[in-house]
């Protein structure tokens, strides 16, 4: 099966220890929203599963994620 890089990247976040995932802010593809997307702050996620971004209120699929910032850096995608 191929990997995800976006998964991939989260993974990195969440358990390299030299970097703090409190600073780490997703944009993703939300129809509810006014703006057109939503925000999730990276403490917000609880686990990465196979497809899914998931929190206590959302699972947000890979292929929603529109940008990845990390401490206001662009890290996805990466131009």
């Amino acid at each position: 099966m191929r990997k995800n890089p976006l998964r991939e990247l989260l993974n990195r976040f969440m358990w390299d220890p030299s970097m703090d995932i409190a600073d780490l802010e997703i944009h993703y593809l939300s129809r509810g929203s006014p703006a057109g997307y939503g925000i999730i702050r990276g403490e917000e996620i609880k686990d990465l599963g196979d497809m899914f971004i998931i929190t206590d209120s959302l699972m947000i699929p890979y292929r929603r994620v529109l940008r990845v910032y990390y401490r206001d850096e662009l890290v996805y995608p990466q131009e």
